[in-house]
């Protein structure tokens, strides 16, 4: 502050008091300084304050933003996640787009199905129309032939009543030979018709439509037999039979339908029967259909003649078959065994048949071994074939055997060594015809009365 002049004392007074005002004023300025000071640090304060509240809301803030990042983040997320959903969505809705595409050409194709179909229903419901009154007006036609027949009938009804004009075969044929002066215009009944080709065989005895004019009636059985025709014969009335026997024979199907809606079969036998209609062949079914009252059935039987093969040809099926008939014939040993293993073979008669096998040929031994149920066996034996007593006399019993038949048995037969076989199968009835010199014959009797039990049932013959 430098030095204080020197002055007068009143000057000195005057300096003093402008010291005090000058100090006063400069405590006053302190004292205000000091209240700024203090204004300043209470701002100061409530700066730091608001700071401390503004740093604050900036942490939130920056917290905030950190979850809207990862808001976001998720919401980018959620967008690509929505956008690959809608990218799906749209090949599923092109996918629907096609099907509905699709369903509508079906649905189209369906209704100009169903516009076809009424036509075509629209049609057969005319044509069905058309054939019911053209039957309508068929049967009506039949009604008026089968009315005018009945007429008819009931007129001759008079003449076939008379009881006079029923015959018996023994009172035509007393001595076996028909009478057919006797006959003339009388109706002949007979228990049993055989129809064989040409030949009728009434109750056994042989008998011809064309030597007089008679009638046969047939009371029970009619048996037909290498016969074609297409009906029976007119002069053989039929419609009481109940049993049928068909045999080598070709008949239509419509007179077969006849013979079983005229009859009441009940036992109906077909073998190798041929029934056919305008070309079209009828099998098995088609014919015991027509047979409602069956009783017995026999449709089961293979016959091969005259034949050379090695297997069964494919179109032919016999797994049902019980009897089986090989004549003339050559077959595998392999297509054999097929043959006994598929059917259940009761009935077996093999007649001069050659069996083998890669070179190899089977006797009368190895084939009778491969059917274990046999009930009836017949064989003839081939020129020069060997005689194998002693393999048949090994082979293990034959439970159900009831007959057995060898023909055209050679000189090396030996009965003593074929006993061995019968004594295994008791029961059965053996019948053996030999085609031997009357030394050979007369030699194997004699081992017949010494070797073979009285009980036994053997018959010997040697044809003429």
């Amino acid at each position: 502050m430098g030095n204080i002049p020197s002055h007068p004392p009143s000057s000195a007074a005057a300096a003093d008091d402008d010291v005090d005002i000058e100090c006063l004023n400069l405590v006053h300025n302190l004292i205000t300084i000091v209240e700024m000071l203090e204004v300043k640090d209470a701002q100061l304060n409530e700066i730091k304050l608001q700071k401390e509240i503004l740093e604050e809301i900036l942490s939130e803030k920056e917290a905030e933003l950190g979850e809207t990042h990862f808001e976001n983040a998720m919401a980018k997320e959620t967008i690509k996640h929505q956008k690959l959903m809608i990218s799906e969505r749209a090949v599923q809705i092109n996918c629907l787009n096609h099907s509905v595409a699709d369903l509508r050409t079906t649905l189209e194709d369906l209704k100009l199905q169903k516009t076809s179909q009424k036509k075509n229903y629209e049609n057969a419901i005319h044509e069905k129309k058309v054939d019911h009154d053209r039957y309508v007006q068929r049967s009506e036609a039949t009604i008026r032939q089968l009315q005018n027949q009945n007429a008819k009938l009931e007129k001759e009804n008079s003449k076939l009543i008379d009881p006079d004009r029923m015959c018996f075969v023994n009172h035509v044929a007393p001595h076996g030979k028909v009478d057919y002066f006797h006959l003339n215009g009388k109706i002949l009944l007979v228990k049993k018709l055989v129809i064989d080709g040409e030949k009728l065989v009434a109750d056994g005895i042989d008998i011809s439509l064309d030597s007089s004019e008679f009638q046969i009636h047939v009371s029970r059985e009619l048996a037909i037999k290498h016969t074609t025709f297409l009906t029976i014969p007119k002069g053989i009335s039929y419609c009481n039979i109940v049993k049928l026997c068909l045999e080598d024979s070709s008949i239509s199907f419509y007179a077969y339908k006849e013979l079983m809606e005229s009859c009441n079969i009940e036992y109906l036998i077909l073998h190798r029967v041929n029934v056919e209609e305008y070309g079209a062949g009828y099998d098995v079914a088609d014919l015991i259909k027509e047979v409602p009252n069956i009783e017995y059935f026999e449709y089961r039987e293979l016959a091969i003649k005259h034949t050379n093969f090695l297997t069964i040809p494919k179109r032919i099926s016999y797994c049902n078959i019980v009897k089986l008939c090989l004549e003339d014939s050559s077959i595998s040993f392999y297509a054999y065994k097929e043959l006994m293993e598929s059917c259940n073979i009761e009935y077996l008669i093999l007649h001069r048949v050659n069996v083998e096998e890669s070179g190899t040929g089977y006797d009368v031994a190895d084939l009778i071994k491969e059917v274990p149920n046999i009930e009836y066996f017949e064989y003839t034996y081939n020129k020069r074939e060997s005689m194998p007593c002693h393999k048949l006399a090994e082979l293990h019993p034959f439970p159900r055997l009831h007959h057995l038949h060898l023909n055209e048995i050679h000189e090396n037969f030996d009965l003593k060594i074929f006993v061995e076989f019968m004594k295994k199968n008791p029961t059965a009835f053996y019948e053996l015809s030999l085609r031997c010199c009357p030394k050979f014959y007369t030699k194997v009797k004699s081992v017949e009365k010494d070797t073979v039990p009285a009980s036994y049932k053997l018959k010997i013959t040697k044809p003429k």
